[in-house]
């Protein structure tokens, strides 16, 4: 049996995207070739989240899955009278569907057979036999944000016998594509440190989590080494910058999934544990206008 989707995109400036408070709009058409009894006829707007990770190997190996939603909402269209308990679908009809995305809705994302997806599900409930469902997905994407006005980011590394003092400064918080990135590092030596070198480096933190389990995969999108000789005694100032590409995958802050952006300054110590900063940053589209 035929049933249609039909999104109205004309108000979007990506076809079948959309950002967070932003209508979700379109037609639903149903054409039956028989008579069909259902108990109602209905949309069902779904945002989740579905994640999976698997502990141990071969046969002592088990994967945990759970599953969040962000709404699960039920719009219905045709349903019995009153005094009745069914409906009869004979013939062909046409329903306009309207939903509001919630502002907090993370954007659409998928991580190793975890996901962050939208759909709508249109369903023909019957009793005593199996429902008929029609689905079709959307994006959602995250709203730009260059417009908030935000402060740079400064955490203090302080000196002991073993290292020098360590200032790390990010310009800002949040970023959109094709922004720079502009990171200064102060060091104060007042002795010889017993350090390898400094690194600095732009990272992506990608985490997954069922009933518990956590699946965590780094990445380094972009690194700088300072080294050892190129301290002095006194203040060492050094300024690095990295333009973000277009198309970088955003910020993700879903309830089982994340993706979080850092700026993160190691001392690459000798014989010790190593030092760190860690400076959180935001990554999100270019400004829609």
């Amino acid at each position: 049996m035929p049933i249609h989707i039909i999104p109205d995109n004309s108000e979007n400036l990506i076809e079948g995207a959309y950002l967070p408070g932003e209508i979700l709009r379109g037609e639903i058409i149903v054409k039956t070739k028989k008579r069909i009894k259902a108990r109602k006829l209905s949309a069902i707007y779904v945002g989740m989240e579905h994640t999976s990770v698997t502990r141990g190997g071969g046969k002592n190996s088990h994967t945990y899955s759970e599953t969040y939603y962000h709404f699960n909402i039920e719009d219905v269209f045709m349903e019995p009278k009153p005094g009745a308990n069914s409906i009869i679908l004979d013939g062909s009809y046409s329903f306009n569907y309207e939903f509001e995305i919630p502002e907090n809705a993370p954007p659409s994302f998928k991580l190793h057979n975890s996901v962050i997806q939208y759909l709508i599900d249109v369903k023909i409930d019957r009793a005593m036999t199996s429902d008929i469902h029609k689905k079709l997905g959307f994006l959602v994407i995250p709203n730009s944000l260059e417009k908030i006005e935000q402060g740079p980011l400064t955490d203090l590394m302080r000196a002991d016998s073993y290292i020098p003092e360590c200032t790390l400064t990010c310009k800002k918080e949040i970023f959109n594509e094709g922004d720079t990135v502009d990171i200064e590092l102060n060091v104060l030596v007042n002795r010889e440190p017993k350090i390898n070198d400094i690194r600095i480096s732009i990272e992506s933190i990608s985490t997954k989590t069922a009933r518990g389990y956590t699946d965590t995969f780094p990445s380094i999108i972009k690194g700088w080494k300072i080294s050892k000789k190129n301290l002095k005694i006194g203040e060492n100032l050094f300024n690095l910058s990295y333009e973000i590409p277009m198309n970088i995958p955003y910020s993700v802050l879903g309830m089982l999934i994340k993706r979080n952006y850092f700026v993160h300054l190691k001392l690459n110590r000798r014989f010790h544990p190593d030092n760190h900063i860690w400076l959180p940053i935001i990554i999100v589209p270019s400004i829609i206008e």
